[in-house]
This record gives structure tokens, sequence and C-alpha cells, in this order.
């Protein structure tokens, strides 16, 4: 029943009759109220309204949360043999997030309700309570309790889903709305305020995205923010003015636009009595507030259910097109076709052949939403250059049909859909795929002769246009045209099973993100490769069920054991290792001259810092002496004792006592896992030239930096 919904009688409704006689497609009533309205004769007549059920929460559950959640769980459990029969969702607090929902009548206090400090406590209590309730009553259907907006506790999203003002209270709840609440949300939705109505609020584009629609947002930010696809069930509405004249066309036109949308669960309205005449409640009750109460039923009661239009599983394949102007338009598949097989082969040719074209195009297609060519904001392109040839200007009655008698149809190997290449002209002969585009064989393009032998236009993998054309002409139907150029392939409706996405980002070691990182995703007997875009991030779509390997082949990262559920997205962040240093050669001679240490690092424009033994610190760069090579450089040590020097990530000392000293460097391939060492080789030392050489290796363990001493040792 979708239809608008009621917010039945806080108390007696008086007439139980006249208050459920229009047939409200939802009702909301407190758990101790059930029974004053009808609601169990009602819902056992009307076994598909919607029920909800809200219990009234402690007021001073702050002093003592564990206490009160404990208490507060085990009573509402309690009722749920009297709850079966309506089959109920059920929450148990209100608009937490107000001050005099906290038990604090002091408005000046309100600041202190929300806060992230309180939002986090506030979560830790409801998902306290909400193991308590699911400990004794598992099958109890508990939903999201609600918040009054506008208090941080969405944090204001923009149209992308993203917090304006940084956090939002929902930080800290979507866990629990995960694991208890079975992702769905309880939502207030008003437009107006104690002083009435305010019409912009319903009817403004933008403004009642701020209010009576504001949970469009609410479902954007868990989207965006939390990767989690949340239903609403928008439990308490209204304009806080009900004797407006035009009440019931700003009910029916809320409710249509709430309830088309997939997502909404059910819309109840506030209210249709309250008996304490609470000014708050007063404004906003049908019975004590509406001008003409049986002409406002009885229009709601001749409202007819109100149709799904948005929020609805495609059951029509689209595609995302990537247009010339950077713009991008998703459209149904088939509507698509319209425009590329005119403009990929003449529509005026032999039927059976456009209808090939129109199979090869769909399976092109049907492959790029798959796997797209233009991700993430797009599947495929105008440019034939890269993609397939679109333009709608020339929409042909003729190439139409071909589309509709093929409707749906593309031609898959082992199940899955191929990538359809086709061109103008094989020349004769078409081609192997690995031997025009590279990479793996392709088993379903494999070179076959071809009746057309004219020159070659294109690439000639896949099906020939010409030799098509020639083939229809000679009377083969499309799929015999089809099942030769696309060697053992199957053609049918492509498998509709629900996959998964695998997502994330590459860091580097110091949590950097990390562009053309190549990653490779094995399971299911199909591999998968791309690599990471220039935020680092990457993504799997289309990943059926089964177990899967994610591997950074070139870094040694891996990631076993990924076993998603059909329509589950699975977030997997990696990291690289930290980059292993090469060992490094160091040979050490020293004879008489100038005092200096000089040396060769290799390459030029390397900076090379070295500190006195004084601890004056200076830097050099390499290259400037030419003469002792490439990256030669040298250094003047007038002062006695040991200087450190730092090379890349590199740190040794050479200790110096006015000879002229040559370093050599050498390095090697490095040695994952081994630890830092130093390890002296040989020394040689001949007195009368007060000559010596000193050979040491340096390994350095990946994430130290190694500080490496140089002695003379005599020998």
């Amino acid at each position: 029943m979708r239809r608008p919904g009621l917010w039945v009688a806080n108390g007696h409704p008086g007439d139980t009759s006249k208050m459920l006689q229009w047939r409200p497609g939802a009702v909301t009533c407190f758990y101790d109220y059930l029974g004053f309205n009808g609601i169990y004769p009602y819902k056992a007549a009307n076994p598909d309204s919607t029920v909800i059920v809200r219990f009234q929460h402690p007021f001073n559950w702050h002093q003592d949360p564990n206490y009160f959640a404990r208490r507060l769980g085990e009573m509402v459990a309690s009722k749920w043999n009297d709850l079966k029969p309506l089959d109920p969702y059920v929450y148990f607090a209100n608009e937490l997030n107000l001050h005099y929902e906290n038990g604090d009548p002091n408005a000046a206090n309100q600041a202190r309700y929300t806060s992230p400090q309180f939002y986090q406590k506030y979560a830790a209590w409801v998902r306290l309570t909400a193991e308590v309730i699911k400990n004794i009553a598992p099958e109890m259907k508990l939903v999201t309790p609600p918040f009054a907006f506008g208090h941080h506790e969405d944090g204001a999203p923009d149209d992308a889903g993203v917090p304006k003002e940084g956090w939002a209270g929902y930080d800290y709840l979507y866990e629990t709305v995960r694991d208890y609440f079975d992702n769905i949300l309880t939502f207030h939705a008003y437009w107006g305020n104690a002083h009435g109505s305010v019409q912009e609020w319903l009817y403004d584009p933008e403004l009642s995205t701020w209010y009576a629609f504001r949970w469009q947002r609410l479902l954007k930010l868990f989207e965006a923010r939390y990767n989690i696809k949340a239903k609403v069930i928008i439990d308490e509405a209204g304009n806080f003015g009900a004797a407006d004249r035009d009440f019931t066309d700003q009910i029916i036109y809320h409710a249509e636009q709430c309830l088309s949308d997939a997502r909404v669960l059910a819309v109840t309205y506030f209210l249709w009595l309250d008996p304490t005449r609470s000014p708050g409640n007063l404004s906003n009750a049908w019975a004590q507030q509406v001008t003409n109460l049986s002409d406002h039923l009885n229009r709601l009661r001749t409202m007819p259910d109100v149709p799904l239009t948005r929020g609805v599983e495609k059951t029509e394949d689209t595609i995302r097109v990537l247009l010339g102007d950077n713009s991008v338009r998703e459209m149904p598949l088939e509507e698509y076709l319209r425009g590329v097989v005119p403009a990929e082969m003449p529509a005026l040719w032999p039927s059976e052949a456009v209808k090939a074209q129109a199979v090869a195009s769909r399976s092109y297609a049907r492959y790029a939403i798959e796997n797209p060519r233009h991700a993430p904001q797009a599947d495929i392109c105008i440019n034939p250059g890269h993609c397939q040839n679109y333009d709608p200007g020339k929409i042909h009655p003729q190439s139409d049909e071909a589309i509709e008698a093929t409707k749906g149809i593309v031609a898959r190997y082992n199940g899955e859909t191929v990538n359809s290449f086709f061109s103008a002209n094989c020349g004769g002969h078409t081609r192997n795929s690995e031997d025009v585009f590279g990479g793996a064989a392709l088993p379903y393009v494999r070179g076959v002769p071809c009746p057309n032998q004219g020159e070659r236009r294109g690439h000639g993998v896949g099906l020939c246009q010409h030799g098509a054309r020639t083939f229809a002409d000679q009377g083969r139907t499309y799929d015999q045209i089809i099942k030769y150029y696309y060697t053992g392939v199957t053609l049918g409706q492509p498998t509709r099973e629900r996959t998964s996405t695998i997502f994330g980002t590459i860091f580097d070691h110091l949590g950097q993100p990390v562009s053309n990182v190549k990653l490779v995703l094995n399971g299911s007997g199909q591999t998968a490769e791309m690599t990471s875009r220039s935020d680092g991030s990457y993504r799997f779509n289309n990943v059926p069920a089964g177990t899967y390997q994610l591997e950074l082949p070139d870094h040694g990262v891996q990631q076993a054991g990924i076993t998603p559920v059909p329509g589950q997205d699975i977030p997997i962040d990696l990291s690289l290792p930290a980059p292993r240093r090469p060992m490094m050669t160091v040979e050490m001679s020293r004879g008489r001259g100038l005092p200096l240490i000089v040396g060769d690092w290799g390459t030029p424009n390397v900076p090379i810092i070295y500190t006195t033994p004084w601890g004056h610190r200076y830097q050099l760069i390499s290259g400037f002496k030419p003469e002792f090579g490439p990256g030669g450089f040298e250094i003047y040590t007038t002062e006695v004792g040991t200087y450190l020097i730092e090379i890349g990530n590199y740190r040794f000392e050479v200790p110096m006592n006015g000879q002229f000293t040559r370093l050599t460097f050498r390095k090697g391939d490095g040695r994952p896992g081994v630890e830092q060492q130093v390890r002296l080789v040989s020394v040689q030392m001949s007195r009368a030239k007060a000559e010596a050489l000193f050979k040491i290796e340096l390994e350095s363990d990946p994430d130290t930096q190694g500080l490496f001493q140089i002695q003379a040792v005599e020998t």
C-alpha cells in the first residue's frame, strides 16, 4: 500500500472508524496506545499496511547509560509476543538531539545535545540498547531512532552527500544502523514551524531539499560517506498548519514525491488527534484543525497507490556515454544502439548483416558496461577511434528493426559477454586479437578467412562488416555470421546475476595515494587487471560471487580470501612496502695528497650532506667535480676527526687525519628481510706508502637509515 499514512492519536482517538476509514497505507503509534487506536484489527483487515511502533525512552538515560540501556532493552523485547501480529517496525528513542527529550527544560542548554561528544555517547547507548533487544527478540525489526533535523546530525550534506560541516552525528551511529537496524532510517519531515506552514519548504526546488525532502540528502550521505544504501521510514511528517485551506493538496503532493521513491518504505502524517492539546502538536492535529475533515479524508481515500518511479533497481540495461563536450549521458542500452548501428553500418545493407552489426555493437557496449572504458565516470565514448561510433542523426527505421529483432541478444563465451571487436574490411582474413592489440589471446577472437577480398580498412579483428554483407547476400543469418567471426560463442541474454564491487585506494608507505600501480584480481576462473588512478583509487566492477585474491604484483603485496556476497561492495585499501635500498659496497683508499674526501656517486644532482668533527653541516651536489666521474664530488677535510656523510638514505662515517681519501661506491641488488649489517670484507695496509684499502658491504633494513662507520684496522 503505497499510500499516505497516519500518526494516530496519542491517547484515545474518539471515533476510531472515522480515523481509519480512508485506509491509510501506514500507521505510527506509541506502544501504549495500540489498543485505543484499533491497530490490531486494522492490520488484520489490511495486511499490506505498514505499522510503526514507538517506545518512549527514559529522559535520564545519560546518567547511567549501561543501566538504562539494559532496562529499556529488556522492556521493549518483552513486548515482542504482543507485537508479532503487527509485523511492525520498532524504534525506542525519539529526537534525542533536542534538550527536552533528554529531560532538560532549559533551551539555553541545547548546544550540549548537538556536539560530537554527545552524539558519540548517544550512539554508544543506542547500540547497547539494540544489543539487548536483539539478544532477547532477534526477529524484532528495529529501525534507527529519528533525530530532529538541522542539529548537526547529518552535517548538512551537499548534493553529493558530503557534510558541509565536516562531520555528522551519524558518524558515530552508522555502524549500528548497519549492524542492528537493517540500514533503515527513521526520519521526521516538516515544512513549517511554530508560526505555521512555510510553502517554500515544500515546493521550492532547493529549500525543500533541506526540509520536506531532506531525507534525500540523508540517504545520499549514507551512500557517499558510509557506503550504505539505506532506506527510510518517514514516520512523522507535517506542516504545522493543518488548518491551511490547501492542507490536503500539501499532503498529497508530499506523499506522491516521497512514495514514488522505492527507498521510502512508508510515510505517516502527524497527527490525528492529541488529547493533551500540546502546543507543539495541536497545530498538526487533523481532527482538531482541518477545516473540512470529511472532504479531506474522502480525497485521501480515493487517492490511488503511488507508482514507483525512482530508486528502483534497473530492470533495463543503461549505459553511461561520454559525449563530445565531456558531459556524460546515461541512457537505455537499446536506445543508445539506435545511434550506433546505422553509424557503424549502412542501414540499407542486407538486414541479416545489420542484425549481426546490432549484436556486435550490443555485445561491445555490454562489455563496456561490465568493464568501463572511461571509468569511473562513463562506460563508453562516442569517438570511433577509441570506442564505437554514435550518431543519433543517422537513426533509420531499418536499423531500428534490426535492433528490435535482436533485442537483448549478446555474444557470450563461457557465459561471459565478449569484447566484440569489429572493423570495416579485414582484407580477406581476420586477425588474432593479440597480434593487433597485444595482451593475452582472446579465445573467441581468432583469425578466420573472409569472403570479402577488398583492401583492408581498420584493424581487421573480429567481425568484418563487408564480409558480413557478403555472407548475408549469400543467405547466411545474423547468428551464423556472428558465430563465424567470433569463435566458440553462444548468443543469448546477458547473465543478470547480482555482482559486487571491490574498490579502494593504493597508498605508499607514508600514507600518500599512489597512481599507476598495477592491480590483479584473480578468482572464480577469471583474471582482471587495472592500474590505480591519479588519486590512487581503483575499482573492480561486476565481480561475481566467489573467492578472490587481490595482488600488486610489482610490489609483492597481496590479500587473499576475499569472498564478496552478491550485491555487496567491498572496500580494500592496500599499502606499498617501504622501498628497499640496494646493498651498497664502498671501497675506500687512502694516499698522499691534500686532505680531501673525493668520490663518484654515479649520478649528478644528488644532494650530499656532510658534517665535520666540530659539528658544522654543509651540503654539496654530486657532479660538480666531473674529473672524478659523472657524480663526482670532493670534501675539504681540514679538521681532524670523523666526518659524517649522508647521500640519499645512506649515512656513513669516515675518520680523517689529513689524508687524501677516495671513496668508490658500488650498488647491488637489495635482499629483502636482511637485517642492518656492516661487514668488513678486506683490509690492506702498506706502512711504507701509508696507503690503506678498505672494503665494506652496507646492507640496510628498509625501514631504518643505517649509520656505517669506516675505521682503519692495521694488520
